[in-house]
């Protein structure tokens, strides 16, 4: 949502990807953010506040709710790209994680 051009995207065609997820629901966001870092998403809040933009949060679109499908003319604020671990204790079992991380990605790296 900031305003460099990877981090916000209003084409129709690459927002149109994002208008669905597996609950059928469909409503293309106008406006597309996809921050890598926590400045840019941080950046992009305080300009969706600043501007009246709904924002939806989303991660890889899996629900079945539509919980991940933006307003009618709001901001999906996709999580992909914030995909870092940030570290890992395993004596107090404990993950800190960036919302983007794949599932998978993360059970690897608690591997022994």
């Amino acid at each position: 949502m900031a305003t460099e051009p990877r981090a916000l995207v209003t084409d129709p065609a690459v927002c149109e990807a994002y208008a669905a997820d597996v609950s059928g629901l469909r409503q293309p966001p106008a406006r597309l953010a996809r921050p890598a870092e926590t400045r840019e998403t941080l950046e992009g809040l305080r300009q969706a506040a600043v501007e009246g933009w709904t924002v939806t949060a989303a991660g890889a679109q899996p629900s079945t709710t539509g919980a991940s499908v933006a307003d009618e003319g709001g901001t999906l604020l996709s999580t992909a790209r914030l995909d870092r671990i940030i570290d890992i204790d395993p004596g107090a079992l404990r993950a800190r994680v960036e919302p983007g991380v794949i599932i998978g990605d993360l059970n690897r790296a608690l591997a022994p």
